[in-house]
């Protein structure tokens, strides 16, 4: 059999949690016989009776909810199941090996990261290969709900959770921040830094989360348009039934996977509405400061009109000046002659600003 698809070093590096620049970006990877996940916080590998996940060292609670979401999933209605944590192995470094199940208690966690193995509640050998349809066999394994598709949900369930607690943490401050530059505003129109300095960190962790909401849509995206690694993630009916995975595969075998579809259409649609009120509130927080650099465009635009004004009153007084100097020393030295000059260059300058003033605001020039 040739080796199709199959798993490369690359593909597990993209997880390696020593490695943070190697796995920045959402991605779901589908290889043969594993599927390789890197949500943040999220990174697993899914074969087809266990789910391997590197746990970051700072969010404990993560392995708990990861559990509890696979619990309900593998578990819900049957009270005699067994649970993932009485099957899987405890807590690990992520760079020691995974021990079986029968193997001592491992030692404590360290402070770099954790590694958690959830087993399948039925790990089945193998069936023999029975006579059939493809549908039919297709539609046997969607009734039997296998284990990596579960696991697969309550990954991407966990990360749609802890996304949206991220969107509801940061909505608050944020509404907080917009609300104290509003009534700083109403009240006077300088706004201390502090607040500034607020609302710009608010704005960062916002943007952080767009742009941690679109990367993973994209991921989900993207594998929704290949039907071949929608197909390829039938991980159990891979391992029952490989001859049907020979490439090529056939047209009727890559149209069979609308479970799989579902699946993650449902998650991308909660994604995306995630990111739909991350862009709302980022939006918002524009809007706020875009209200809040016009008041500082007014208030410039206020000190421009006092300075125009200045401006012009001096320049009558200067042609006042210009008048005084021509006659000064051609005058006569009585009394009347000095008034009368006098109160014509008054006059004359009050008219010359008036006229000035009016010019400027029939224009729209001096508002």
């Amino acid at each position: 059999r040739r080796a199709h698809n199959v798993l490369h070093p690359r593909d597990l590096r993209s997880i390696d949690t020593s490695n943070p620049t190697a796995c920045k970006n959402p991605s779901i990877v589908v290889r043969q016989h594993v599927i390789v996940c890197n949500l943040a916080p999220i990174r697993c590998v899914v074969v087809w009776d266990r789910l391997v996940v590197l746990m970051p060292s700072d969010d404990p609670d993560l392995g708990e909810a990861l559990v509890e979401q696979l619990e309900t999933l593998l578990y819900a209605g049957d009270p005699n199941a067994e649970s993932v944590d009485d099957r899987s192995s405890c807590l690990d470094d992520d760079r020691s090996s995974t021990s079986p199940a029968s193997s001592p208690p491992p030692p404590p966690v360290d402070d770099v990261s954790q590694k958690s193995e959830a087993s399948s509640p039925t790990p089945a050998p193998p069936r023999e290969c029975s006579t059939g349809s493809l549908t039919d066999i297709v539609a046997d394994d969607y009734f039997r709900q296998p284990f990596e598709l579960r696991a697969l949900e309550a990954v991407l369930q966990t990360c749609t959770l802890r996304l949206d607690e991220a969107c509801e943490a940061v909505e608050g401050p944020a509404e907080a921040s917009m609300r104290m530059m509003q009534s700083k505003l109403s009240a006077a129109p300088a706004l201390p830094l502090e607040n500034l300095e607020r609302l710009r960190h608010v704005k960062n962790g916002v943007s952080h989360l767009e742009a941690r909401a679109r990367d993973t849509a994209e991921a989900l995206t993207t594998l929704l348009d290949e039907d071949e690694d929608m197909c390829m993630m039938r991980l159990s009916l891979l391992r029952e039934r490989p001859r049907l995975f020979d490439p090529p595969i056939s047209p009727e075998l890559l149209t069979q996977h609308e479970d799989v579809e579902l699946l993650l259409e449902s998650y991308l649609q909660e994604t995306e509405a995630v990111q739909t009120r991350l862009e709302l509130l980022r939006l918002r927080i524009d809007n706020a400061e875009d209200l809040f650099a016009m008041k500082l465009d007014l208030a410039r635009n206020r000190l421009i009109t006092a300075d125009t004004i200045f401006t012009l009153v001096s320049m009558c007084l200067a042609a006042g000046a210009v008048i005084g100097g021509f006659f000064g020393m051609n005058l006569h030295q009585d009394k009347s002659s000095f008034l009368i000059v006098a109160l014509s260059t008054a006059v004359g300058m009050a008219f010359l600003t008036f006229i000035v003033m009016f010019v400027l605001v029939k224009t729209g020039t001096l508002v």
